[in-house]
């Protein structure tokens, strides 16, 4: 119960900021050029090297910031504090 209580107040306060950085779809640009300008600096100091990488840019994340996409970015799994993606919703003990 604290858990989910915090995890609320979490996600109000990081959708705030999304929002006032321009929204999630700009969160997930700026997300992605960073990345983009990590591997290419990395690229140059590896030279030639093979690196094995996630697939970052193959991952759909949708069109606005939820609960599950929170969760994922801190990496609390879901049925751990009692998420349920169908009610959208906490789960009541």
């Amino acid at each position: 119960m604290c858990a989910q209580k915090c995890a609320e107040r979490v996600f109000v306060e990081a959708r705030n900021r999304m929002d006032r950085m321009g929204g999630f779809k700009e969160y997930i640009s700026q997300q992605r050029e960073m990345a983009r300008a990590n591997r290419e600096e990395e690229e140059e100091v590896d030279r030639g090297e093979e690196c094995e990488r996630e697939g970052e840019e193959d991952e759909e994340e949708g069109d606005e910031f939820t609960m599950e996409f929170m969760l994922k970015m801190v990496g609390i799994e879901e049925g751990l504090i009692g998420w349920d993606r169908g009610l959208n919703n906490f789960r009541k003990a």
